[in-house]
């Protein structure tokens, strides 16, 4: 009695190991495959930062200081033929509306004579930096919208004197390429500040996770083993029947 009572027991025993076996098995087969897809998608994924969403680009603050006007000069000079890119001639272009109002006799922005050194000028300190030229077209197309903000500044359309519309112009305009220029340093330093943070961050979490990995396939492959001796064991002792007598007699049914 007591030998058929210990019998039972460890027939329920191997059951029971049997099934928790079966459970972390699993378990551990589809954490492995979430593993693998996670890892595979964290590396595919681009590390980089965009200095764009973390630049500030200067606004145009309206004149508050009011000017005392005299009369312009109203000399007329030819219009010089410069070659300038595309956007730069929009922008002068957009400066021009700010001459010539309500019937004026002045020479516009455009027909200066130096306007080519004033390009050179403009976009001088962008020759230091790694992507001169993609930096200095950024530069650009945000002057066209700075320009376009300071056409609606009433206060700068009431100056008489040309000269001086013209300095204060010039000198807002250079504010704005000096204040870009120390947000563009700033934010291209953040950005490879959190590039290389991230690249960290991502080599100590893979190397983590593949320890994770490598404990999960352990388990997986000795859960499977002993599972497979529980089987082996439960076939001998006639609680489990062969997998060629299951398939026969499934054939003779």
């Amino acid at each position: 009695m007591p030998i058929s009572l210990f019998a039972n027991y460890e027939v329920v025993v191997l059951k029971v190991a049997r099934v928790v076996l079966l459970v972390i098995a699993t378990i551990t087969f589809l954490a492995t495959i979430g593993i693998i897809a996670w890892l595979a998608f964290t590396w595919i994924k681009p590390a980089g930062t965009n200095y764009r969403d973390i630049m500030s680009v200067p606004v145009y603050e309206p004149i508050e200081s009011a000017w005392q006007s005299t009369s312009s000069s109203g000399r007329t000079d030819e219009v010089i033929q410069t070659k300038l890119p595309p956007v730069m001639n929009e922008t002068i272009a957009t400066i021009d509306s700010l001459y010539q109002l309500v019937g004026r006799e002045e020479p516009k922005f455009s027909e200066r004579d130096d306007l080519e050194q004033f390009y050179t000028e403009l976009v001088a300190p962008f020759d230091d930096f790694e992507k001169p030229n993609s930096y200095a077209t950024e530069f650009l197309l945000d002057l066209t919208r700075f320009v376009k903000s300071m056409t609606e500044d009433e206060l700068l359309k009431r100056i008489v004197d040309v000269d001086m519309r013209t300095t204060t112009i010039v000198d807002t305009i250079f504010k704005f390429r000096d204040d870009y220029e120390i947000n563009l340093r700033g934010a291209l330093a953040t950005s490879a500040d959190r590039s290389a943070t991230h690249g960290r961050n991502k080599t100590l979490t893979s190397m983590v996770t593949l320890q994770v990995l490598s404990v999960c396939v352990t388990v997986f492959v000795v859960s499977t083993v002993c599972l497979l001796g529980f089987h082996m064991s439960m076939q001998r002792q006639g609680q489990v029947a062969p997998f060629n007598s299951m398939n026969a007699n499934h054939e003779n049914t």
